[in-house]
């Protein structure tokens, strides 16, 4: 087993708590009827992927949405209800990351947009402090810049080549379990037993019986006894 040298976080959900029945709410209150019947069928097609991968423009996203809903819904009111996924950023996970940057290459990789990341840079400037979240990391991957999403396996290829890393010195931290099933499957990008073991870990541990800010805390610890 190699040395990690390199961390690759995601964003929504491991750094920034993410809230999927906001939006819901806040398009509702703009008088959309039937929410979740009319932007499933936005995502069954191939709206959301052709916003995250920069396919299409903001001015297109709001042109669907107005057509799907049968509303002249004026673009900040599309912005604002879309952008109510977004919460707060995890203090002590970001903390934890600019101790961590001390030590390894610190990278992110997040599937986005150009509206929610606007957002994010509002949001990371007024609770972090920081112009834009991209401070915190060596180099930030945002899916609508390089036009590659997760879990496809070119997104990780891509973010590899381009930093220059070796995969199995790589770190990938994200939460939701297509990620790591996916990377394990196809053994690409990170290193196996690293993945494997806190693939492992993640799954097994009681999710209610430790705060997302602990998990950094455990995360640290996993990575002190694996290097």
């Amino acid at each position: 087993m190699k040395k990690i040298k390199n961390i690759l976080f995601d964003l929504g959900a491991v750094l920034i708590d993410i809230d999927y029945h906001k939006v819901a709410a806040a398009f509702a209150n703009l008088g959309i009827k039937n929410f979740e019947l009319q932007f499933s069928q936005l995502n069954a097609s191939s709206l959301f992927e052709d916003l995250e991968t920069g396919k299409i423009s903001e001015a297109e996203f709001h042109k669907a949405i107005q057509q799907q809903t049968g509303m002249p819904l004026e673009s900040d009111l599309i912005n604002n209800a879309w952008n109510a996924i977004l919460l707060d950023f995890r203090k002590e996970s970001m903390a934890c990351i600019s101790s961590l940057k001390n030590q390894y290459q610190i990278y992110l990789l997040s599937n986005t947009n150009a509206i929610h990341l606007t957002k994010v840079n509002e949001i990371a400037s007024k609770q972090l402090g920081v112009k834009v979240l991209d401070e915190y990391f060596h180099k930030a991957y945002y899916s609508h810049v390089i036009g590659l999403r997760k879990p496809h396996k070119e997104a990780f290829q891509f973010v590899l080549d381009d930093a220059g890393i070796d995969a199995e010195e790589t770190f990938f931290i994200d939460v939701m379990s297509y990620a790591y099933d996916n990377l394990v499957e196809q053994r690409h990008c990170l290193q196996q037993n690293v993945l494997m073991s806190f693939c492992y870990w993640i799954k097994r541990a009681d999710k209610n019986s430790f705060s997302h800010d602990n998990i950094f805390v455990q995360i640290y610890k996993f990575l002190k006894h694996i290097i």
